[in-house]
């Protein structure tokens, strides 16, 4: 099923979804690509400046800035935690993964990744395992704790690997290709699973629901794509399409509540999306320029979203 843009009887269930409580401008002092939350309700930012902020992130959406991470030599392209909040990587264009210690700021571990083999970074939900992909088109895998590669997956070849991600389960292993396929690992044993030829354009985005059985997906291609991934015969089958993005669609992120999902787009806005009835039920228009990163907290009540613009919104999200 296809959905295009807000319907009529989903901006009637808009005051339901989420609220506008905070912008926090010139965040940074260069475009912000990337955001994600720690379990202490900390937002954390990476931007081109070279540069990751830890913010603390009120219940009113107040953020005050407690540290600034430096040390990268090139832009920051993305964050990412395990679920205890003890430690965060950064991926960052010198072709570098650096491990911090979310306790006391420090700097645990740089990981030489090799000329842009680093791209969008996860961690499993364990926080054994860090994952990036780049342009060779494999999945590289890491040993968080050592920092010594342990697998490199062969996902698409002459196409690079743009986003990776984990499964909540911890079960798979999903990754999104510049030709537009997406591609599942099975973890247990590091094996393909599935190679779904789900876009036409640059996939930039993935995120599973939080019980593992679906898999979404954002494109350039403007559109967003649910693929069941569940075992059985119709796994990595496409169940669902949003389209309402005008331009393309860079980031996807999924909400505890198994129904509300985030994107953002170089349309500039801030999509709410419904995945049960398939239909966009809120549209945010808060930034003056594409939206590289959503992220909702650990109990999903809020959602972060940033952008080239330099600054970072937050909302309140209802219901959750």
């Amino acid at each position: 099923r296809r959905v295009h843009g807000e319907t009529e009887a989903s901006r009637k269930t808009q005051m339901d979804s989420t609220k506008h409580l905070n912008s926090v401008n010139d965040a940074h002092e260069d475009g912000i690509w990337a955001c994600t939350w720690t379990p202490r309700n900390q937002l954390v930012t990476a931007s081109v400046d070279e540069t990751v902020k830890i913010w603390n992130v009120s219940p009113d959406g107040n953020a005050k800035h407690e540290h600034t991470l430096t040390g990268h030599e090139l832009g920051v392209v993305s964050v990412a935690t395990d679920q205890a909040g003890s430690y965060l990587v950064s991926s960052c264009l010198d072709s570098r993964l650096r491990v911090w210690d979310l306790n006391n700021f420090s700097l645990r571990n740089v990981i030489e990744c090799g000329p842009v083999e680093n791209w969008l970074v996860a961690v499993s939900p364990d926080g054994t395992l860090i994952a990036s992909g780049g342009h060779s088109g494999n999945v590289n895998v890491w040993n968080a704790a050592t920092g010594s590669k342990i697998h490199e997956l062969a996902a698409k070849q002459g196409s690079m690997v743009m986003c990776v991600a984990f499964s909540s389960d911890g079960n798979l292993l999903a990754c999104g290709c510049s030709s537009g396929v997406i591609v599942v690992f099975e973890t247990k044993t590091m094996t393909q699973l599935l190679n779904i030829e789900g876009h036409l354009k640059n996939v930039r985005s993935l995120s599973f629901t939080p019980d593992s059985a679906v898999l979404i997906s954002a494109s350039d291609d403007h559109s967003i794509k649910l693929f069941d991934v569940r075992e059985g015969s119709q796994q990595g089958t496409l169940i669902g399409a949003c389209d309402g993005h005008s331009s393309w669609a860079l980031c996807v992120a999924a909400a505890q509540n198994q129904k509300l999902v985030a994107s953002g787009s170089s349309d500039f806005s801030v999509k709410l999306w419904d995945i049960s009835k398939r239909e966009c039920i809120q549209t945010h228009t808060k930034h003056n320029d594409q939206v590289w990163s959503v992220a909702f907290n650990s109990s999903s009540n809020q959602l972060a979203s940033v952008s080239d613009d330099k600054s970072v919104c937050l909302y309140g999200v209802n219901g959750a």
